[in-house]
Order: C-alpha cells, then structure tokens, then sequence
C-alpha cells in the first residue's frame, strides 16, 4: 500500500473534520500530497457563480447525444435493408476513398461517350423538327466540316479511343453565341457564333481545336464527378431514413453535358492542346487571342452562357500569348516557312482597336488592308 489515502479514507476523514475541525497545520500534508479536501471544496461550491453559456452547452451535447443513440439502431436497421454488404457499389467505394478523381476514373469512357451521342442526337433531332439545322450545302457548314476534317488527324494522338470516334459537326440556325463539343467528337455549333463574331477560318478553327481538347481529354468526367457525389449522397440519406430514393440520376447526367461548366485547369488544357492541334494542322495559334477577345466584347454587352462555360480571364490570356513562342514554330513548319518569314498577324479585333490611339489604329489597320488585298 501505498501513503495516498482510499476515496473511502478521505471521506470518512471529510466527515471526523465535520464534526470535530482539526488545526490547519495537519490539513498541509493532505494538500502537500496532492488531495483534495471535500469539505473546502464544498464549501467553495455555493461561492462559485453558475455560468448559463456552459450548462446550453452541455445541454446541447447531451440533446444531440441522445438523439444518435435513439436513432442509431433505426438507421442501422433501414441501411442494412436497402443496401446488403454483398450489393455494395464499386462506385460508392471509389468515392469514399477518393472523391470525385476516383469516379472520374471509375466511370467507363464509353458509357459518357453514349450520353454525348445520345445528347447530340436529340439537339439535331430538334434542330431538325424546327427546321434551324442548316443544309450541307451552307457556307457555314461547308466551312466548319473542313477545319474539322483538317484537325483531327492531330488530334488523335491526344487519347486512345479518339480513332474510333464518329467525329460530326452540325451549325444550329439561332442568334446565340454559342458552340458545343460532346464527348465523341460530336460537335454542335450555333450560327450566331460565326455570324455576330464575324470569325475567320483561323479564329473558328482555334475555337473548335479547344472544344475538341475538352474532349479528348474527357474534362466532362470530372465535371460531372460532383453531380455523382451529390447523388451518391442523396441516395445514402433516403435509405438511411426510409425515404423515396431519387429517380432520373441518368437522364440528369445526360442533361448536364449541357451546362457544365469548365475549371480553370480545364481551360489552361484546353488551351495548350487545342493550340498545339490547330497550329500542326496550319491555322494560326495567333487566331486564339483574337477570337477570346471577341468573346470578351460580347459578354459585356450581353451575357453569355458560353462565357461562363469557358471563363476567359486576363492570366488565361497572358498565358496564351506566352505560349504562342512554342506554337508558332509548330505552325510555320506546317506552311513551309520559319518564324521570321511568318506574315504578320492582322490586329482585327474591335475591342483592341478601341484601346489603341488613332496612330496606332493605322497601323493596325495596315496589315489587315494588305492580307486582304
């Protein structure tokens, strides 16, 4: 045994110094030892204010407390109805351990590949029922098939199942200014975008090389990769309580193609690979600065939803006139020439002849007037 009193030893010394005090010299051992005196400390109770913020506390904790414990056997009960362990989702396990990255992996290419064909085919169909899907024969069409045709054997080497893909492309009659890639390789673009932007070859090439970049590289896997995780988990919470579970989670995903909305990685991707595959097939990466800008311009007169799927910001256009060093050489080999004998690429943008004196809209108008003639 050791000198440190039993709890039943202090408290029958609690009750002997009750009856009877003791002198305050052979209370000092009991606190040289380290033990409490049950008498001082209930004296001193009455003294010490009740504080109201930490009794709410504790009654909060201990509410919320109860609660688990009563439900806890409720929900356990309802998890282990709706989903058995041996009927456990390779999907859910992906997004417990990895979030939306797993899935992004996880969700097989070709079945995005079916909701992009099954997206593009019910946009043509009604395209085609309200008579705006524009004739083969039109310039716009013409025009649009023949930079695709000249961009994807560059494109392939950007993923695998690219040479397998059914690459199309379709011009909607509509004043939006908008354009579409699916994955694919289905593209729908809206005449507005050529007609109001007035894009040259090399501008409407620059912008379906980047669509086609947000293809290939499957940016939609990890776009819908949240709208995944907010159904996974609506699903958990509807069987954990018994509920109705969600209905219609593929049908919405297929609808989502439409309106998603890029990162800014996506974008510095898109923008990479989309320059790399317009510049070997001979069209100017230059193009790309004018062609944002433009896009630019026309959000802030009016708001565009195609500006809010590819935000365009002033690093993003920095970093595209940084890279034109290492596009540029890519492009001149196409035509023939080196970097010093390339034309001079006119300044054609209404938004960057606003900013520029008077001089140096001369100037700017210069090489236009001779690329022209």
């Amino acid at each position: 045994m050791t000198g440190r009193s039993t709890p039943c030893k202090r408290g029958a010394a609690a009750s002997l110094r009750a009856a009877s005090p003791l002198p305050a010299t052979t209370q000092r051992p009991c606190r040289r030892l380290g033990l409490s005196d049950p008498g001082r400390e209930a004296a001193r109770l009455p003294d010490r204010p009740a504080g109201r913020l930490p009794m709410l506390h504790r009654l909060t904790r201990l509410r919320k407390l109860l609660a688990c414990c009563v439900a806890l056997p409720f929900a356990t009960a309802a998890l282990a109805q709706a989903t058995p362990p041996s009927a456990a989702s390779a999907t859910e396990q992906q997004l417990r351990d990895g979030g939306g990255d797993a899935f992004r992996h996880a969700m097989p290419a070709a079945d995005l590949e079916l909701q992009g064909d099954a997206t593009y085919q019910r946009l043509i169909g009604n395209a085609r029922a309200s008579r705006t899907l524009l004739p083969a024969n039109d310039a716009r069409v013409r025009r649009s098939r023949a930079i695709l045709q000249k961009l994807v054997p560059y494109a392939l080497k950007w993923n695998d199942r690219a040479r397998d893909w059914r690459w199309d492309i379709e011009v909607v009659r509509s004043p939006m200014i908008d354009a579409i890639a699916l994955p694919g390789g289905k593209f729908v673009v809206y005449s507005g975008i050529i007609d109001k932007l007035s894009l040259r070859d090399d501008e409407l090439a620059l912008l379906l090389a980047h669509l086609s970049a947000h293809a290939l590289r499957e940016h939609a896997r990890g776009r819908l990769a949240s709208v995944a995780q907010d159904r996974v988990a609506d699903e958990r919470i509807s069987r954990l309580f018994g509920l109705v579970p969600p209905v219609g989670a593929q049908g919405l995903r297929t609808d989502r193609l439409l309106g998603l909305r890029y990162g800014t990685a996506d974008e510095t991707e898109a923008d990479v690979i989309g320059a790399d595959i317009a510049s070997r097939a001979g069209y100017d990466p230059r193009a790309a600065i004018n062609f944002w800008q433009k896009v630019a311009l026309a959000n802030r007169r009016h708001p565009l939803d195609f500006a809010l799927v590819h935000p365009y910001t002033y690093k993003r256009e920095l970093a595209l006139r940084k890279r034109l060093n290492d596009m540029l050489p890519l492009f001149a080999k196409a035509l023939g020439y080196t970097v010093q004998t390339l034309p001079p690429f006119p300044l054609t943008t209404a938004q960057r002849k606003d900013r520029l004196p008077a001089r140096a809209k001369a100037a700017a108008a210069a090489p236009a007037t001779a690329a022209s003639s």
